[in-house]
């Protein structure tokens, strides 16, 4: 007898846990919710179910939202990466283009050129073979510098 009590009593607690609800909309077009169907109007008979939330999909829904946060980091990180990427290829690709013009300058008909140099009072003086092969090593160091990919940062790799 005990036993058909408690299967009452735990049927009874089962079933308050769906609760019901009505919605119905006035002239108006206001929609209403209430726990009892109101007269002579058409009510919709909604079920509220209550309970704990779900924490596995509240949880999953974190980890979206946190997984689309990051993608959007990085994605942001890499445009500005690529933004400096480029604007450093373009300055690279200018001083190549000027290192190139000042090796040919330097090896163009370079056993008969003479070059002459304004100095800062005013006078000019020409410069000599060794000054002019000076500065066309000079040239071609520049040439090799900024002309050339630039090495990719290599990791490393100490042993502990």
């Amino acid at each position: 007898m005990y036993k058909f009590y408690a299967l009452c009593l735990l049927l009874l607690l089962a079933s308050s846990a769906h609760a019901k609800l009505y919605q119905w909309t006035d002239e108006q077009g206001n929609v209403h919710f209430t726990d009892s169907p109101p007269l002579n109007v058409d009510a919709q008979e909604r079920e509220i179910k209550s309970g704990k939330p779900r924490t596995d999909s509240v949880q999953r829904l974190h980890a979206e939202r946190e997984a689309r946060v990051k993608a959007k980091e990085e994605a942001a990180r890499a445009a500005v990466v690529s933004e400096q990427e480029a604007k450093n290829n373009e300055v690279r690709q200018k001083n190549c283009d000027i290192a190139k013009e000042r090796l040919r300058f330097y090896t163009e008909d370079a056993v008969s050129r003479r070059i002459r140099v304004k100095q800062e009072d005013g006078t000019y003086y020409w410069k000599t073979p060794e000054d002019i092969a000076k500065d066309t090593k000079d040239a071609r160091k520049l040439v090799a510098e900024w002309c050339n990919p630039p090495k990719p940062p290599q990791p490393d790799v100490s042993l502990p």
